[in-house]
C-alpha cells in the first residue's frame, strides 16, 4: 500500500518501517573522539606500588638558609607582580608628513 505525500513523493509502509528503525541522530566526529579520550580508567596498585605512591605523596620538609628564603621571596615578588598596560607609549619612529 502506498500513499502520496504533499510534495508528490510516494512512500510505502516498508520505507516507513525502515526509517523508524534508524537512530534519530548520528554521532558526530567530536563526541566519538571525546568518548575515547575522556573515558574513565580504573587503576589498581599492588601493595608495594601503593606503599611507594604513599611515600612519594608525603610532604617532604625542606629547610632553607635565610639567603635561599630571600631569593625565593624575590622570585615570588617578581612572578606575581601586577602588570598594567595603560602606560605604554606609542613608537617615536612613526612617520608623520
Amino acid at each position: 500500500m502506498s500513499e502520496v505525500v504533499s510534495n508528490g513523493a510516494v512512500q510505502t509502509e516498508k520505507n516507513n518501517e525502515l526509517k523508524s528503525n534508524l537512530p534519530a541522530k548520528k554521532n558526530g566526529f567530536w563526541p566519538s573522539i571525546k568518548a575515547i579520550l575522556f573515558r574513565e580508567i580504573e587503576v589498581t596498585l599492588s601493595p608495594r606500588q601503593q606503599k611507594i605512591e604513599d611515600f612519594l605523596n608525603k610532604e617532604i620538609p625542606i629547610t632553607m638558609t635565610p639567603k635561599q628564603e630571600a631569593i625565593i621571596n624575590k622570585m615570588k615578588a617578581f612572578l606575581y607582580q601586577e602588570i598594567s598596560f595603560s602606560k605604554i607609549k606609542k613608537n617615536k619612529c612613526s612617520t608623520n608628513n
